[in-house]
This record gives C-alpha cells, structure tokens and sequence, in this order.
C-alpha cells in the first residue's frame, strides 16, 4: 500500500489547494510583520529579533503538535478500519509524525523568511538557527507522542480520553508560560546556532525516535484499543418536572444568548467608542469641560447611551412576529427587555466608573453619587432604547436590524448627552 493510500485512508481528507495557498499567504504576512515589529519595537541586536523567532517559531509547533497528536494516533476513528489492514502501528506514527513535521517546517520558513531576507550577511548563522528550531519542534513531537503513549499505557480505558484533555490543555497552558518566561529573558538566551548545539538536539533527537520506535512496538496497539473504547459516560437521571415561573424573561434572555454578536462584538465596539470619546474630550472639548467632574458625566451618559442589546430590543427579536398570534402582555415583555437590556450593558457601565474613580479620585459621597447616576441613566437610557427601536418604522422586505439599532443608539446618545 502506497503512502498516499495510507494517509487518505487513515486521515480522510482531500488536499484543498485553495485552503493552502491562502494558508501560505496569511503565513507570509504574519512573518513579515514580525519581522517589521521586531526591526521597529525590538531594539538591540539581531540576535535578540532572531532568538524571538525561534521561541515564536517553536511554540506554534508545539501548540499543533499538542493539537494533532493525540487525535490522529489515538482517538482518531478511522484507526478502526485501519487496524485491520497489514499495517504496523510504527508506519503509522512515522507517517503522522512526518507529515506534522513538514507542516512544522513550513511554519518555521514562514516565521523566519522575513529576517533571511533582510539579514545583512548572517544567512548562514540563520538557517543554523531554523535547523535548531526545526530539531527543537521534532524533540517536542516526540516528547508530546511518548507521554501520550505513557497515558495509554497507565490510564484505563475509562479515563484515557480525559487524560489526553489534561495533556492538551495543559501542555498548552505550561507552553504558554514559559514562553512568556522565556521572551523575559531574551537578552540572556544562549547561542542555539552554533555546531554544538545543533550536533546535541540531533542526539536527542535520535534517542528519543530510538526510544518512541520501541514503545511504538509494545504499547501504541493497546493504546489504539483503550482509546477506541473510551467513551463519555453519561449518568441516567430522570428530569424533575419543571414550570416556567417568568416566560417573558426566559423570551428576553433566549433572544440575547441566540445572537452572540450582540453580547461580544458589541461589548468591543462600546469599548472602542468609549476610548475615541475619551481621546476626543481630552483633544477638543477639554476647554468647554475643564471639570474633570463634568468630563466623568458625560463619559458616563454615553457608556450608558450605547446600549446595543436595548437599540436592537425589538429588530434582533426572531420571535416578534409570532407574539400578534400568541398570548402575550406587551406592556411585561416591554419591561422584561428594559430590565435585561440595562443588565447586559451595566458591566460597562461600571468598568467605566471604575476607571474614572481610579483616575479623577473624588470624594467617597460624589463616588457613591456617580455611581448612582450611572445605574438610574443606565435604566433610563436603556427603556428609551427599546422604546425607540419599538416604534421604528419597518419595511417588510428587510428588518433593517442594523440601521434600526444604530438610529435608537444615536437617539439615545443625543438625548443622554443633551440632558
């Protein structure tokens, strides 16, 4: 059986050509723009940019080591149709470990094309450089396979699949922090370049293949078989019976979770004009509000004024067109969007509170009537939100959620600072 048979039949996927040039053309931004980071915010010596690459390099192989090792050797379930051919398990993880290897050394030339060239004279010292980061990825492949290998081995079939979750995530964690405790010491990283260091990770690198090859040979085929056989266990209980004590929160509440661009996006986009109204007060109205008191009011009025989840009460609701056949208060559905709209956009109200706390420092009374202030307008701002966002006229070819949403914001904005 051919390679190419093995690896279809093993991994099932089509090569998409597509996926891979637009893979290698995010791949060559990303390392250029390293490389001109690094050239504008990395003062010092070469050395010190290159060393960076190397941790940056070597922590995204780890991470898709980390990923795709323990999936594809152990809790992959075409493994099951494989088994049975005249296979062995050795050719398999020298298959799996040789494609990750290649998809690892693209990642490295891509990290590193930016400096080679730009490199005034270094070539050689940087591809010695890459070979080690190269070396180094292949080491963590096989350090990653061999305590996957030792879980099957000492883990029950019951447990194995939680232990290859305690291994990826915190394998992943454990990379994160020593490469943040690495970058700290980037000035005193020792020189990985040279022919010392390169003859002692092919060293490793053979003993540790020699050592993968013979526990390849005695555990990985009942390590396949434990991993086969894990299953999530699943308790049998009976549901207690239930009734819906306030339907028209649970209506409100299903309308925010349904659509996440309100809860994230939204947030960002208020943090974001939270920031240019603070840098624009600070440049052009810091005249007319030289009270710093003043500037607090009005910071506050608008983080209360920008309510997505209020302006859009009505417009994001699928569900508004079914409430003309349905049993329904208008007046309680009303309120219970009032009261969750103010709740999801109160957290932003405080953190800027908070921040303006933090940074006029008033009195411990005008904190408390700030805060106060925000709560009430948040309320305020909020009802007349959804109230506008209720009336909006609507066509009935579109619903026209975000013209209607950015109309109630910019209403509700004009009122708050108005008043």
């Amino acid at each position: 059986m051919s390679t190419r048979l093995l690896y279809k039949a093993f991994f099932g996927r089509r090569y998409a050509p597509i996926v891979g040039v637009t893979l290698a053309i995010c791949g060559l931004y990303g390392g250029y723009l390293l490389w001109f980071i690094c050239q504008r915010y990395l003062p010092g010596p070469d050395a010190a940019a290159w060393h960076l690459a190397f941790l940056i390099g070597w922590m995204l192989c780890s991470f898709l080591a980390l990923g795709r090792i323990p999936d594809a050797l152990f809790t992959n379930r075409r493994l099951c149709a494989v088994r049975w051919l005249p296979v062995p398990g050795t050719l398999l993880v020298r298959l799996t470990l040789g494609h990750l290897l290649l998809l690892q050394g693209g990642i490295i030339a891509l990290v590193f094309w930016g400096f080679f060239l730009h490199a005034e004279g270094g070539h050689a010292s940087l591809l010695r450089l890459m070979l080690a980061c190269l070396l180094c990825a292949a080491l963590a492949d096989l350090g990653i396979y061999l305590l996957a290998l030792l879980a099957s081995r000492v883990l029950s079939a019951r447990t194995l699949g939680y232990g290859f979750i305690v291994l990826q995530y915190g394998g992943f964690f454990l990379l994160a922090l020593l490469s943040a405790r690495t970058v700290l010491r980037l000035p005193d990283f020792s020189n990985l370049s040279c022919a010392a260091a390169l003859i002692a990770f092919g060293a490793l690198l053979l003993l540790c293949a020699a050592l993968s090859h013979v526990a390849t040979a005695r555990w990985y085929e009942r390590g396949v078989a434990k991993a086969q056989q894990f299953q999530r266990q699943h308790r049998l209980h009976t549901a207690a019976p239930s009734s819906i004590r306030h339907p028209y929160l649970l209506l409100e509440w299903k309308r925010v979770l349904r659509n996440k661009e309100l809860v994230f996006y939204t947030t960002v986009k208020n943090l974001v004009t939270i920031a240019l109204l603070v840098g624009l007060f600070h440049q052009r109205v810091q005249q007319l509000l030289p009270d710093p008191d003043a500037l607090i009011l009005v910071l506050l009025s608008a983080s209360c004024a920008i309510n997505t989840i209020a302006s859009t009460a009505y417009s994001s609701d699928a569900s508004r067109r079914c409430y003309a056949f349905l049993p329904i208060d208008g007046a309680r559905l009303f309120l219970w969007k009032v009261l969750v709209s103010a709740f999801w956009g109160l957290p932003l109200v405080v953190l800027v509170w908070l921040v303006s706390v933090c940074v006029v420092r008033p009195a411990f009374a005008e904190s408390l009537l700030l805060l106060l202030y925000a709560l009430t307008s948040a309320l305020l701002c909020a009802a007349l939100g959804v109230w506008l966002d209720q009336r909006m006229p609507r066509s009935p070819q579109s619903t026209n959620e975000l013209l209607h949403g950015n109309l109630s914001k910019v209403c509700v904005l004009a009122a708050a600072l108005t008043l």
